[in-house]
């Protein structure tokens, strides 16, 4: 074998290499279009393009207590409710939360739809219109003792797909809660939380 052929080969050879590295580390679909996070912490007002979000307290339960769901809301489960008491304000026109999600490590939880209308997860104003609420998320509960339950995120969103837009994204410490037995939930309401008379 010649000195071109051991040349060429090894050049051959690096430029695999070199292709390989970099299909492995170019952004997929959906890293490229994905939404972008506005993040903040409980208590801090978190403002996105469509809308802002305050997160005011978070609790966890075994089971719901809804007084307005008038026994329609089962509100047991096998898992724990996360039980998310926020306050949200639509920037340019009426939204909704329905697709809002909780992130803990690398799972991911939907919003549930169990509480009757209305819901903050229904109830959709004009901009600048508070609307406070509760989003609730059953997680089973073996999720409260990942690593990543110290560092759960809610994702508010209003789309299933909110591409190249920016969203509310709020960290919360999950693992510092204790479980309580119930959880009771208020109806939602507009206005600010100050002026509440509920």
């Amino acid at each position: 074998m010649n000195r071109r052929t051991i040349i060429a080969g090894a050049g051959a050879f690096a430029l695999v290499v070199a292709a390989a590295l970099a299909v492995s580390t170019a952004p997929n679909d959906t890293s490229i279009v994905d939404a972008f996070e506005v993040t903040g912490g409980v208590g801090q007002l978190v403002t996105a393009r469509l809308m802002s979000a305050e997160v005011h307290e978070v609790r966890l339960a075994h089971e719901l207590d809804v007084p307005y769901g008038f026994d329609d809301v089962n509100g047991t489960t096998n898992g724990v409710w996360v039980v998310v008491d926020a306050t949200l304000t639509a920037q340019v026109q009426p939204i909704g939360t329905g697709y809002s999600e909780l992130h803990i490590g690398d799972y991911v939880f939907k919003a549930s739809d169990i509480l009757p209308i209305p819901a903050l997860t229904d109830v959709t104003y004009g901009a600048g219109v508070p609307v406070t609420g509760t989003l609730v998320f059953e997680v089973p509960s073996s999720a409260l003792a990942l690593p990543g339950a110290a560092t759960a995120t809610l994702v508010v969103r209003e789309l299933f797909t909110a591409q190249l837009d920016s969203v509310p994204a709020i960290r919360m410490d999950l693992s510092a809660l204790s479980i309580e037995k119930f959880a009771t939930i208020g109806a939602a309401y507009v206005g600010d939380e100050a002026d509440a008379t509920r």
